[in-house]
């Protein structure tokens, strides 16, 4: 267990001291007030060592969504090349025109900057501005 220590995350490593903690009488309790956890937790962290051993407990499981418009990103990306959207929820609706797929034009924002777009602000010229001077 000692010579798994120091190749982690700080993660891993609390993982680790929980299971040697248990390994060495301790209970549940004492383990979660050493550690700073709660109790779940290092039952939790316990079990897994009982059911997959130091492999399961060095682990670190990272939950990465995947947009509902990924399928659909080459198709989009063409699209708005060629007519490029003027606002966000212009973008939405032809979204969805194109996939069946309603989201928010905060959600489209962000899809579109994932694949490499730019929102640009319009600025606004006064009415009485002279190009000519």
């Amino acid at each position: 267990m000692r010579r798994h220590r120091f190749q982690y995350s700080r993660r891993v490593n609390v993982r680790f001291e929980v299971v040697l903690l248990h390994s060495c009488g301790s209970t549940p309790y004492e383990i979660a007030r050493v550690v700073d956890l709660d109790v779940r937790t290092v039952r939790q962290y316990i079990n897994w060592y009982a059911s997959g051993g130091i492999e399961k407990l060095s682990t670190i499981g990272q939950h990465r969504p995947q947009s509902q418009l990924e399928p659909y990103r080459k198709k989009i990306i063409a699209e708005f090349k060629e007519h490029p959207p003027t606002t966000s929820t212009e973008a939405a609706n032809r979204i969805k025109k194109m996939t069946g797929i309603q989201l928010s034009p905060r959600a489209v924002r962000d899809f579109l900057k994932r694949i490499g777009m730019v929102f640009c602000k319009v600025g606004t010229l006064p009415a009485k501005a002279d190009f000519n001077e």
